[in-house]
């Protein structure tokens, strides 16, 4: 592969991708239309989460024996689900479920988020690029819930992989994502966040993408100089609570893909309005 530099760009508030699976309790449909033996299908069965923000981790028994190329992702949850992400560790655990950590998840590497509808693949690269699964990497799910019950309730989530054979694509794509933690946002107020970085190497982008949850009010990613001047905006949307799941999405193809070069910064600000008590 002669071009394994391309990247799909996820300009984020949080380290998990925005992408949504929210609740149908159905389980993933078939991929009919691609060879069944290209797919690789995960189901964590019931179990119980509490109420509240919920993000539930699960160590599968499944190994890649081989490297895998991931194109696309399929997946369904039950009611409360927000969204289903699919990463691989290098640093196996037995199989098992748990409330996630954040330390432990700092060892994964994301491969997909997994969209419910079919014709919406969440995980939508062009034709001939994939995400890169190393051979002996342990597959974990990661499935997110937000009960509002008031009681424990219990869900299952389904997710297949649809695979390509690596020698068929012409590179990888992976995720490069600007992160901004470090904000609050008091009860019945509005917030802002700006934050810069700059680029550690050249990067050609294929999609590009925001991701904020339901207080988000506005997101923007710019190009700036040293002086902190603008030299191109690459993403400004007034933000809604249905992006939390199904962003404003950037495409670029291979051939035209959008340059981040080293040593290019970065500056990113978001806003939200929170309209609770908490």
């Amino acid at each position: 592969m002669d071009r394994l530099n391309k990247l799909a760009v996820l300009a984020g508030l949080t380290a998990l991708v925005s992408v949504g699976c929210g609740g149908t309790g159905e389980p993933a449909p078939p991929l009919v239309e691609e060879d069944p033996g290209l797919t690789m299908s995960f189901s964590t069965g019931e179990y119980e989460i509490p109420t509240g923000d919920v993000f539930m981790c699960f160590y599968t028994d499944t190994f890649a024996a081989e490297e895998l190329a991931v194109v696309r992702a399929l997946g369904a949850q039950s009611l409360g689900g927000h969204h289903i992400t699919v990463y691989y560790t290098e640093s196996p655990q037995e199989p098992q479920h748990h409330l996630c950590d954040d330390e432990e998840m700092l060892s994964w590497n994301q491969v997909a988020g997994a969209a419910i509808d079919p014709d919406e693949f969440v995980l939508d690269v062009p034709e001939g690029l994939g995400m890169r699964v190393p051979e002996g990497a342990q597959m974990v799910i990661q499935a997110h819930y937000i009960n509002t019950t008031g009681e424990p309730m219990m869900v299952k989530d389904d997710v297949t992989l649809t695979l390509a054979r690596p020698e068929d694509l012409i590179g990888y794509v992976n995720d490069f994502v600007v992160l901004d933690t470090g904000f609050s946002v008091a009860p019945h107020s509005d917030g802002e966040s700006v934050t810069t970085c700059t680029v550690q190497e050249d990067l050609e982008v294929v999609r590009l993408l925001g991701h904020a949850h339901e207080w988000g009010s506005y997101f923007k990613l710019e190009e700036i100089d040293e002086q902190g001047e603008v030299v191109e905006v690459l993403y400004d949307e007034v933000w809604s609570p249905e992006y939390s799941s199904a962003p404003p999405l950037n495409s670029y193809t291979m051939e035209e893909p959008l340059v981040l070069k080293s040593g290019m910064r970065l500056r990113q600000t978001c806003r939200w309005e929170n309209n609770e008590d908490y």
